[in-house]
């Protein structure tokens, strides 16, 4: 990838960023990769949906059906190297969401009851731990608890990307000194574009 191609696949993933941390949804991960369509399309109408984790714009991580040992260990905070992601989310604040497909009473019927009563508290210490278990149904039917639908606060400051394409609009259309709002990134073929056109940079 030459210099040019890489200074505009950086500029299209910090407008990507700063599209999701501006917008007014709440940003949920799928990290089950097989979400059947039609709970995808559910979870978009309330979230702004991602695949890429990233702890400073992720609010919620969807897991869909987690096996009963993959709980226990979160439970017991004593997950697998693939597992720790949940617990940083929940050690962060921010909730999950696991799909609650098990069948209670048939459960109940077919254990015995000191296991049994077992899962029960697994469930009921995630769910302190901030867990949220949701079915099918329930998703289907959009009936999210209240505050999943709260975006987490982020007050990032404002940052803007100069690239190279935008110095050379600016000075084709007579531009010499340029005005940028603090924080804003200017890449490194930016700054030798406007270095060897002699051009002024200002920050307001």
């Amino acid at each position: 990838m030459d210099a040019q191609a890489f200074e505009q696949l950086v500029k299209k993933v910090t407008d990507e960023l700063l599209c999701r941390l501006q917008s007014t949804k709440p940003t949920l991960l799928i990290m089950n990769m097989q979400c059947k369509a039609d709970i995808k399309e559910q979870l978009s109408k309330k979230y702004q949906l991602t695949t890429c984790w990233d702890p400073t714009t992720v609010d919620i991580i969807f897991c869909g059906e987690l096996t009963f040992p993959t709980m226990a260990r979160l439970a017991a905070l004593m997950p697998q190297e693939d597992e720790t992601l949940y617990l940083e989310q929940l050690l962060a604040g921010k909730p999950l969401i696991i799909l609650d497909e098990i069948n209670w009473s048939d459960t109940r019927k077919a254990t015995r009851y000191a296991l049994y009563q077992k899962m029960q508290e697994v469930r009921a210490t995630l769910e302190r731990y901030g867990v949220v278990f949701m079915s099918v149904a329930d998703i289907e039917a959009a009936k999210f608890p209240v505050h999943l639908s709260k975006k987490t606060p982020i007050q990032p400051q404002a940052k803007k990307v100069l690239a190279e394409v935008d110095v050379k609009e600016l000075l084709s259309a007579g531009t010499t000194t340029i005005h940028l709002p603090k924080n804003t990134i200017v890449t490194a073929l930016a700054t030798d574009y406007i270095r060897q056109h002699d051009m002024t940079v200002v920050t307001d």
